[in-house]
């Protein structure tokens, strides 16, 4: 694909991700995702196949964003220094996007919720389940416990917890600086938030079922 099309292909799915994130998937139509994207129909259907791949791809790339969901999790994850440490990085990594970015991420998150698209690929289950069991995998290491523990998933929920509450800003502020929006600022609240995070959750999994 030449870089025209490429630049075409982000526009749309820039343009599909403020649509859908405003109006959810019944209520957008390609006509208003072209008009934001100064495209085409015909280019939606090139580059996407039409509307609901393209909200395929929009709700995978929200995923991505807000907790950098990778091809091969675990493997990535694994082939680190300290996979637990690399793992609660990326679920704080969110907390570096731009407030209005994290928040209509989240609406689009919301919209699936409440009003459901219909769009297989786009269930939560299926949009979270790799990076979930990604997740025991790491828990499972950590704790010395085999994949088919069942306390895996209730332990590995918590570690999302502990990072969902107090990777906010706002709720470490008690004990680091506040975030900055340059993004030095932000490695800096994603490096000061791990050192302070992470023993109590290595603590935490330590502990007795």
């Amino acid at each position: 694909m030449d870089k025209r099309g490429d630049e075409t292909r982000e526009r749309i799915l820039e343009a599909a991700i403020l649509v859908f994130a405003d109006r959810g998937f019944h209520g957008a139509t390609i006509q208003m995702i072209v008009h934001g994207a100064k495209a085409n129909q015909a280019a939606v259907n090139y580059h996407y196949g039409g509307k609901a791949n393209l909200y395929a791809t929009v709700m995978e790339t929200a995923m991505s964003r807000l907790i950098q969901k990778r091809r091969d999790q675990l493997a990535h994850w694994l082939a680190l220094p300290d996979p637990l440490e690399a793992m609660v990085r990326d679920l704080l990594s969110e907390n570096t996007l731009d407030m209005s970015e994290r928040e209509r991420l989240h609406r689009l998150m919301a919209w699936e919720h409440l009003n459901p698209s219909g769009v297989a690929a786009t269930h939560p289950k299926i949009l979270m389940d790799e990076h979930f069991r990604a997740m025991c995998g790491v828990v499972a290491q950590e704790t010395d416990r085999s994949l088919d523990d069942p306390s895996l998933a209730r332990r590995a929920v918590w570690v999302l917890g502990q990072c969902m509450i107090f990777g906010k800003p706002g709720a470490v502020q008690m004990v680091l600086p506040p975030i900055g929006a340059d993004l030095e600022s932000q490695r800096t609240f994603i490096d000061e938030t791990t050192t302070w995070l992470l023993p109590r959750i290595r603590a935490g999994l330590a502990l007795p079922d």
